[in-house]
């Protein structure tokens, strides 16, 4: 039936207005069930093999950001949202950066907003700090007046040998300890095989200022302090002085030294409970870990108390995040010998801990002379690292079964773990610092030619 001109043109413009209804619908609904805002995953969520998620390239501004933190928050990198990460047990290690703007890395630490502190040894004689995306952000000098912080008898500028790093829960402070001071008023640094009968100077630890590039503070401890851990609150510093045979507990707030813990040997490693009650050393030379229950220590004097005898010399300690299990890295010496009594071990092990009792849970060997080990953010990954041939391992912190192996330059010495971006930061003392990245799923095992490390992985 014909209808008139005029009714027909009314009759189109209205299909058209529900066609056009019907499709903003479609969009809506479209935008609503998008993987970003439901949780779920999507092929695009996880970068391709060797490849990095995509972003805006973000920096760390010390002391500009959101709620007293320094800085705003890192754009380096999208983050995938934490419902689409594998576990850090199923994932592969891959590399993200080679970093050769340190000197020769003694260790590394994590801070607020990524914040990473790298201190170098005596040939580097600063602290670098990077941002999250692996640019510097500072390099602060380890050069003092120390009349300026009222220690006397020194005259002019001294010098020290930034050994270990711990990060101030605001991000504000880095506390780096001095293996060893040069200059006006100090002797020839010792060895590393000192002994408290050497009577080795005491050193110092210094407060570094991020906002400033500066040392703010200057505190006296023991003789060639290197390992430092600081309690969860802040409050507290824990050191492990390598000649003198001790641990000096450091108060922040007061920034003085408020006790010392003797040792039947040099500690190479410290660690603390994630309550922030109980200190814990490893001490090589009597193959023992042994802990300090800080409440009493910080009322006046303790003394460490054995916790566990280990095969192997122990060289690194990691806590879970429970407080439940400590987990020891160990090479080869101690007053059992090379690889533990029987030798029943290869050149290096990680040995899972009760973190009440000590008891040994479990125990495996390792290719490498262990050196360094730290734990991933959600707890099922524990990571080592040492020479023999040089390489970081992974395993899985239920079973400490291998699930993957990747190549290292000569010396790798420390861990930091980024748990933002699940990544790996490695210090090399032979020259540079490696960015891990732990996202990616497992592969089966291959090898990367030309410079970039080699990658076993056995998931």
């Amino acid at each position: 039936m014909a209808h008139p001109p005029g009714l027909d043109i009314v009759i189109r413009n209205r299909r058209f207005a529900v066609m056009m209804v019907l499709a903003l619908v479609v969009l809506g609904v479209s935008w609503v069930l998008r993987p970003e805002r439901t949780g779920r995953s999507s092929p695009a969520s996880l970068a391709a093999p060797g490849k990095e998620a995509t972003g805006a390239a973000g920096g760390l501004t010390p002391g500009a950001g959101p709620g007293g933190q320094p800085g705003g928050t890192p754009t380096a990198g999208t983050v995938q949202p934490q419902s689409a990460r594998l576990p850090s047990e199923l994932t592969s290690l891959r590399l993200h950066a080679r970093l050769t703007d340190a000197v020769a890395p003694a260790s590394v630490a994590l801070g607020a907003q990524g914040l990473v502190a790298v201190p170098t040894s005596a040939s580097g004689h600063d602290v670098v700090l990077f941002r999250p995306d692996g640019s510097v952000a500072g390099r602060i000098p380890d050069a003092v007046e120390l009349n300026r912080y009222r220690i006397t008898g020194h005259k002019g500028v001294v010098r020290g040998s930034p050994a270990g790093a711990a990060v101030s829960t605001d991000g504000r402070h880095v506390y780096v300890t001095n293996y060893a001071m040069s200059g006006d008023g100090f002797r020839s640094p010792p060895t590393s095989a000192c002994v408290p009968s050497d009577s080795v100077q005491p050193s110092f630890v210094y407060r570094l200022e991020v906002a400033t590039s500066s040392v703010d503070q200057v505190i006296p401890v023991g003789a060639g302090p290197g390992a430092v851990a600081l309690t969860p609150d802040g409050r507290y510093l824990l050191v492990a002085n390598a000649c003198s045979w001790d641990l000096s507990v450091v108060s922040t707030e007061r920034a003085s030294r408020v006790a010392n813990v003797q040792l039947d040997g040099a500690a190479s490693a410290v660690a603390i409970s994630p309550d922030g009650r109980i200190g814990y050393a490893a001490v090589p030379k009597r193959n023992a870990v042994v802990a300090v229950d800080l409440a009493t220590v910080v009322g006046g004097v303790a003394q460490a108390q054995n916790l566990a005898t280990v095969e192997g010399a122990p060289s690194a300690l990691a806590v879970s995040s429970d407080g439940r299990h400590l987990f020891v890295a160990s090479g080869p010496g101690g007053s059992l010998g090379a690889g533990g009594s029987a030798g029943s071990l290869g050149s290096g092990s990680v040995a899972k801990l009760d973190g009440a009792s000590g008891e040994v849970l479990s125990r495996v060997s390792t290719r490498t002379r262990a050196s360094a080990i730290a734990l991933s953010s959600d707890g099922t990954a524990v990571f080592v690292a040492g020479d023999g041939p040089p390489m970081v391992t992974k395993l899985g912190t239920t079973d400490l079964r291998v699930r993957a192996e990747i190549a290292t330059p000569a010396d790798p010495v420390g861990f930091a773990y980024d748990p933002s971006r699940n990544r790996l930061w490695v210090a090399c003392r032979s020259g540079s610092v490696l960015v891990l990245d732990d996202t990616a799923p497992s592969r089966p095992a291959t090898t990367t030619s030309g410079s970039n490390p080699r990658v076993t992985q056995t998931g």
